[in-house]
């Protein structure tokens, strides 16, 4: 039998963790054992629980420049959602010196990823002064996969520092997914071209 790790150690890794036990009212090892070893099965904590993560995510509105985009139509958004996809948005920096210039065909080289994996596909592009945006329509079920799928293709590329993953909740509001500071850093600032270097 394997040695559990010292439960200081995992909740420096999972800090949130503790903070979702208390929101739903169970025990950090419960939910710990629910959540992450799976030691334990149950449907309904683990959706609350994705639930409250979900909650506690940043919200942005959408930029005017891109209310345009036809993902972000209210008629087109309804259509996806009665379809079972989710809309999921890619912004990157597109200044001069962006690494974002190293992966010209990046948003088809993320959808070939999200296909293999079988979770969705690439739909659209829009750029807006400083920024590159991709839409992908992922299904509703395998959005978390998903999510994981486009942040480790923008890592491993070496896109996370001039990156966001949004998920569009309606056609008026994203939320931040990844990374995890971009509620902390001014929204006009994130939305700017990078500064030249």
């Amino acid at each position: 039998m394997q040695a559990e790790r010292p439960v200081k150690h995992v909740m420096q890794q999972r800090p949130g963790l503790a903070a979702a036990a208390r929101a739903l009212g169970v025990t950090w090892s419960h939910l710990y054992r629910v959540v992450v070893t799976k030691e334990r099965a149950s449907a309904s904590l683990l959706k609350r629980y994705h639930e409250y993560e979900r909650s506690q995510k940043p919200v942005l509105q959408v930029p005017p420049e891109i209310a345009a985009a036809e993902n972000l139509t209210p008629y087109f958004f309804a259509t996806l959602a009665r379809l079972g996809l989710q809309v999921v948005a890619v912004r990157l920096q597109a200044g001069p010196s962006s690494p974002a210039l190293n992966h010209p065909e990046i948003e088809r080289e993320l959808e070939q990823e999200l296909r293999a994996a079988g979770v969705g596909q690439f739909d659209s592009d829009f750029y807006d002064g400083g920024a590159r945006w991709f839409f992908y329509h992922i299904r509703a079920a395998d959005l978390g996969n998903a999510m994981r799928i486009l942040k480790d293709g923008l890592a491993s590329r070496g896109l996370q520092s001039t990156a966001a993953l949004l998920h569009v909740e309606t056609p008026s509001e994203l939320r931040v997914w990844w990374p995890d500071d971009l509620a902390a850093k001014p929204v006009d600032a994130r939305l700017e071209e990078e500064p030249p270097a």
